[in-house]
């Protein structure tokens, strides 16, 4: 996956149907331990509350669940799921909490009240656009530290750490598609001297 769109931090919104209560509480999560944990969260917080039905995609191995959590089967956690595919979200969890309000909605009426309550919580969020890179490290001496910056910018990346001692030590992040491009670069702008050294395969925040 070269990119994918993920949320940039927590959201929330509430809705009310025929006295019903539906909070939405929407959260980043990378791994199915924070996805339950973000779970159990909210439903610590809302004890009281009939249900705690929750949906949530993850990247890695386009991973997703969804529980109806005591509402009708298909009514509430897979609407949620399918607004999230629909919009191709990765790395989130969704937890809409109902407090029953005494009428029955039918199984139409929930999955509506599920799908707006998530919607109106998206609608409050901010998004990050992520991208495939591969971060390294380089060491240079001082001659050669006052190229390489525009060089790591000139190729799309970021300067992530530098340690000034009898070398400049440099970690950084290149995008994956340019890596080949800035490796034979960096070896070009230094006569072979300069490696990049392969950290690990990471997501980085698309630059604007």
């Amino acid at each position: 996956m070269a990119s994918y769109l993920t949320l940039a931090g927590a959201a929330e919104a509430e809705i009310e149907v025929k006295k019903s209560r539906f909070i939405a509480a929407i959260s980043p999560a990378a791994t199915k331990d924070a996805a339950i944990a973000f779970v159990n969260g909210v439903k610590a917080a809302h004890r009281e509350a009939r249900h705690n039905v929750y949906a949530y995609v993850l990247r890695e191995d386009n991973y997703c669940k969804f529980s109806d959590d005591g509402e009708p089967s298909g009514t509430a956690g897979k609407p949620i799921l399918e607004i999230l595919r629909r919009r191709e979200l990765f790395d989130i969890c969704v937890v809409v909490t109902r407090y029953f309000g005494g009428i029955l909605l039918g199984t139409g009426g929930l999955a509506r009240a599920y799908s707006d309550a998530t919607i109106a919580a998206l609608a409050n969020a901010q998004f990050v656009r992520m991208q495939s890179a591969v971060r390294l490290t380089s060491q240079c001496d001082y001659t050669f530290y006052g190229r390489i910056p525009a060089l790591i910018a000139e190729h799309g990346g970021g300067i992530e750490l530098t340690r000034f001692e009898e070398q400049v030590f440099l970690q950084y992040h290149i995008p994956s598609e340019q890596f080949s491009r800035f490796s034979a670069a960096l070896s070009e702008l230094s006569f072979g001297k300069i490696a990049a050294q392969t950290v690990e395969n990471t997501y980085v925040p698309l630059e604007k």
